[in-house]
């Protein structure tokens, strides 16, 4: 009997502290066909929010523009709000539209990754929240132009550019989806993300979890039971 008990003991220590996890890919462009099931995004106008140009899911963006780089199709595209990332309206100089890309959390923890992006980057939000610096609280690291090319925007200091900038963020408590935001001249403008996760409890360490609640519990009546 005591074994038993003792076994329960153990079964239960181990369940409290299992942090078995799984990892969320927040990756855009996943999978095949035009649209990413995943990533959302609201296009308007800065000096007018109410004017609404696109809401829906995101489009993968093909042909990829020559001045765009790290595209690896299925793992992660770039996406916009049109196949060719273009919308109707603009003229392709003036920054004068909001793109809020979104996407679900399945959890809480830390997110990781790498983006690209074309325009120029505000930061992110969650819930809908105030946008807030992707790279910490620097503001040099916001407001830049994310072109490819080595004579303007983010990425103009390698010979050879790459179109993503590492990132970490925090979710705020308990949110339940995370929001990228550019400006844009509604002419290709598009986000890319990869290598990019955070991690979720997996199902069986819930049930763990309760497994050894439920030891702890029996442990605890077997006890009393004997007094």
């Amino acid at each position: 009997m005591q074994s038993i008990t003792r076994a329960s003991v153990v079964a239960a220590a181990l369940a409290l502290t299992s942090i078995a996890s799984e990892a969320q890919v927040l990756n855009t462009g996943l999978g095949v066909g035009p649209i990413d099931a995943n990533w959302t995004v609201k296009v308007t106008e800065i000096a007018n929010p109410a004017n609404v140009l696109y809401q829906g899911n995101a489009f993968f963006i093909s042909p990829i523009p020559s001045v765009w780089q790290d595209n690896s199709a299925p793992t992660y595209n770039w996406i916009g709000a049109r196949r060719d990332g273009n919308l109707p309206g603009g003229n392709g100089t003036s920054i004068a539209y909001r793109y809020t890309f979104t996407t679900n959390l399945l959890g809480s923890s830390t997110i990781v990754g790498s983006m690209g992006w074309d325009n120029k980057l505000v930061g992110f939000s969650f819930d809908g929240g105030a946008n807030t610096s992707l790279y910490g609280n620097n503001p040099a690291d916001f407001d830049e132009f994310g072109f490819c090319r080595t004579t303007d925007g983010e990425f103009d200091n390698k010979p050879q550019p790459t179109c993503t900038r590492s990132f970490t963020v925090s979710p705020t408590q308990n949110a339940t989806t995370f929001s990228v935001v550019i400006d844009g001249d509604l002419r290709t403008d598009g986000l890319l993300i990869r290598n990019a996760s955070t991690t979720v409890p997996e199902p069986s360490t819930y049930a763990l979890m309760v497994a050894g609640l439920a030891g702890i519990f029996g442990v605890s009546r077997r006890r009393r039971n004997k007094v």
